[in-house]
């Protein structure tokens, strides 16, 4: 295939990873409301078909790109949100048997790729300050931090809210002195 070809196939498929990943958070979101299994199975299957697209995408643009797809910032939140999904779905859905946070989890990989279409540049060779082989070892990690830190962030922030509804459930709003008249 051409460069052309990957690039515009890279970015149908980025398109449509984006999609799949914002219908399969509704259906998450709907799953987390209402409780109904097959909206359940059905928001998986919709973010694993997205994360297959969405690993087209980045290898596509590799290939465009000739070089390792994470060399501009578009590709590295492009990552970042590919990781986000892939390690809620393959470490925390599946391992950990936690389902609550899919739709925060794809959100946060919705917003990302969102904002990195704003940030779009097309495939090219990497600037020569990037040309090293350190861009394969240090961006990885970024990237992985990234994600992990989105998916950390995610589950502190429901932690937190989670504490704070048991809380207020125990313990009664204190009684309200009565309002001096007059004064």
């Amino acid at each position: 295939m051409t460069e052309v070809a990957l690039t515009t196939f890279s970015n149908a498929a980025f398109g449509v990873a984006l999609v799949l990943y914002l219908v399969a958070m509704v259906a998450y979101f709907h799953h987390l409301a209402f409780r109904r299994r097959r909206v359940l199975l059905g928001a998986r299957a919709l973010a694993f078909a997205g994360l297959a697209v969405h690993a087209g995408s980045v290898i596509a643009r590799g290939l465009a790109a000739g070089r390792v797809p994470w060399g501009n910032l578009y590709e590295y939140v492009s990552m970042v949100g590919l990781l986000v999904v892939a390690v809620y779905l393959l470490v925390v859905e599946r391992m950990r048997r936690t389902e609550a946070a899919g739709g925060f989890a794809l959100g946060a990989a919705v917003l990302a790729m969102a904002g990195a279409t704003l940030l779009y540049t097309p495939p090219g060779p990497l600037v020569p300050a990037l040309n090293s082989y350190w861009l394969r070892i240090h961006v990885v990690a970024a990237m992985l931090g990234s994600a992990l830190f989105t998916l950390e962030t995610i589950f502190s922030v429901l932690y937190l809210i989670q504490a704070r509804r048991e809380r207020a459930a125990v313990v009664p709003e204190p009684a309200r002195a009565p309002a001096l008249v007059g004064a």
